[in-house]
């Protein structure tokens, strides 16, 4: 999870059997990213949502998405997403 966050590398990594979003850009007011050759599998939701006390907003790892992306101005390169349970890319 990237949350306010500019220019950013995020390369060659694996997240495998994971509870929740995987590769997220959070807030959406991120921009200049760069996700590349990365690889999500088996992107499970979770049982238990957190609780909204009124600052957190809304919870949404029930519907995973391996890759989530909140904003166009960042960059999504040669990623793969493999077995979430929701969406793939988001």
């Amino acid at each position: 999870v990237v949350p306010a966050t500019d220019n950013l590398l995020v390369e060659e990594n694996v997240a495998f059997n994971t509870l929740g979003h995987a590769f997220v850009l959070e807030d959406g007011f991120e921009t200049g990213n760069t996700f590349k050759g990365n690889l999500g599998a088996y992107t499970r939701a979770v049982n238990v949502l957190i609780p909204d006390n009124g600052f957190n907003g809304i919870e949404t790892d029930n519907l995973p998405a391996t890759f989530w992306a909140t904003n166009p101005s960042n960059h999504w390169i040669g990623n793969v997403a493999a077995g979430s349970e929701h969406s793939g890319f988001w």
